[in-house]
């Protein structure tokens, strides 16, 4: 079977190290990078702004299919579930079929966590691509490089996370409870704004077109 992802850039969290030292003035740089990883993977869990578009070969008479993810990473949840020309949404449920109403074109699709897709009836044949999957990742607990898109779009968020947990370790030198609960707030508030740039598609109310007036 064969799982193919779309490529996608990396940062390693060592690039998010030097604000978190400057504020905490003098945390270890293998410290920072350890708790703005617990950041990446705590705004990763709650927002799911990081996703992976698969594609899976279908098998023929195979209805289990075990949808590793990239090195590093793990599923979070199943975003979109694509076959037979048909779509289904929300599918990270245990739950078989006939406990939940999550059938489509007379087929059936579900998640097993932690990395399983079932569909049912199995194929009849092969199917090169049969199956396309969205999912949401978030880093393991020992990755050394993050998704690119922490950095771009989410890097003070990342700070902010870190920073909340740094300022409240009671036996550091930099303890700040005061400012441990500042980040925290200030961090909550970047995973709303995360989620609905998922909910929204990045985009914040409607368009309006206008025809090109040609004179």
């Amino acid at each position: 079977m064969t799982i193919i992802y779309d490529p996608f850039a990396t940062v390693p969290f060592s690039a998010f190290s030097p604000e978190v030292i400057l504020a905490t003035g003098n945390c270890p740089a293998e410290i920072a990078e350890n708790y703005l990883r617990h950041a990446a993977i705590d705004l990763a869990e709650r927002a799911q702004v990081i996703t992976r578009i698969l594609r899976v070969d279908f098998q023929a008479c195979v209805s289990d299919y075990l949808i590793t993810p990239p090195a590093c990473e793990r599923i979070v949840a199943i975003q979109r579930v694509c076959f037979d020309d048909s779509c289904n949404d929300n599918v990270a449920t245990p739950h078989e079929p006939c406990r939940l109403p999550c059938a489509c074109s007379h087929s059936a699709v579900w998640f097993e966590p932690p990395d399983i897709i079932n569909v049912t009836p199995a194929p009849a044949s092969d199917h090169d691509g049969g199956l396309w999957v969205k999912v949401s990742v978030a880093p393991l607990r020992d990755a050394c490089d993050v998704d690119r898109l922490f950095y771009e779009r989410y890097h003070e968020a990342v700070v902010h996370g870190a920073l909340a947990r740094l300022f409240a370790i009671k036996k550091a030198e930099w303890y700040d409870p005061q400012l441990a609960a500042l980040h925290t707030t200030n961090f909550d508030d970047k995973v709303t704004g995360a989620g609905m740039d998922r909910l929204t598609g990045n985009t914040r109310g409607p368009f309006r077109m206008k025809h090109r007036r040609i004179v």
